[in-house]
């Protein structure tokens, strides 16, 4: 059985990943164009249609006077029985002990279907009603305003996030921008053309929460190797140098969203101009 909620400590903050769905999945579709006997070696799998553990998750924030979400994760959208926990986000966080009413800040990495899930029920109504949602500029204009998408998940974006904006809940920004006292937007595209990363800083201790700009942590060492879905490879692949050089000089433990619960690791470099991913602990411990 996979764990569906995990915390880590970062400073003052605590910080769960909450699991709306977890499975194994195999990767090959995240490894576009490199050859299987490459990347199945650093995936630990014999096979490229062997499954992995992989989660749609959201990440809550709590310690700096904000109950803060990481993206709303997958919602009840296209969920298959061998999911465990899927589309449960809301069980999970009743589980440990938030209320929807109480989350007063999202932040979006970017807006695909499976981060934007829970911003509102089936039947159109803020799932979040209190809360305000940050998303960069350039991610808002291409889903919701730029007429030449065409990309089959444009209608989704469209119908998850224009009500919020229309509702005025949904605060844009252009580059970098500090959301709360302890978690900053980082500009990261490349995966779509406003993608952001997520840094928290709390007491002298990061965490980097790198949304899709990796789905394995083999992104973050291969770093030209791309997820079909990434939209800018030249882009993406300068997004992922940036933010190991992010993680490098915060010394921040990195962990994703997609990530099997709780994965935690450091950057480092491999003495031979590329990075390595060392797992080990949170920086303040478990919580």
């Amino acid at each position: 059985m996979a764990s569906l909620v995990g915390s880590f400590r970062v400073g003052a903050l605590e910080v769960t990943q909450i699991s709306d769905g977890s499975f194994r999945r195999p990767l090959g579709g995240f490894f576009d164009g490199v050859d299987p006997s490459e990347w199945m070696p650093v995936a630990g799998v014999t096979s490229p249609e062997e499954g992995v553990p992989f989660n749609f998750s959201a990440m809550l924030v709590r310690g700096d006077g904000h109950t803060t979400l990481i993206d709303t994760a997958n919602g009840t959208r296209g969920v298959e029985d061998a999911w465990e926990g899927g589309a449960e986000l809301l069980v999970r966080l009743a589980e440990v002990g938030v209320d929807p009413q109480q989350v007063d800040t999202v932040v979006h990495s970017h807006l695909h279907p499976d981060h934007i899930g829970w911003n509102l029920t089936s039947e159109g109504r803020p799932v979040f009603p209190n809360a305000t949602f940050y998303v960069s500029e350039p991610e808002l204009d291409w889903w919701l305003h730029y007429d030449g998408n065409e990309h089959p998940m444009r209608d989704y974006a469209r119908e998850k996030v224009g009500p919020l904006v229309e509702a005025g809940q949904v605060e844009s920004f252009v580059g970098d921008r500090q959301v709360t006292p302890s978690l900053t937007m980082v500009y990261a595209p490349g995966h779509t053309p406003g993608h952001c990363v997520q840094l928290l800083e709390s007491e002298g201790e990061a965490a980097l929460i790198v949304g899709d700009s990796a789905h394995h942590p083999a992104h973050l060492t291969q770093q030209g190797w791309h997820s079909t879905f990434d939209w800018n490879r030249d882009q993406a692949r300068a997004a992922r140098r940036k933010l190991s050089e992010i993680a490098l000089l915060k010394e921040a433990v990195v962990t994703g969203v997609h990530f099997p619960i709780v994965t935690l690791g450091r950057i480092e470099r491999d003495g031979a101009g590329g990075y390595r991913y060392v797992v080990g602990a949170a920086p303040g411990g478990a919580a």
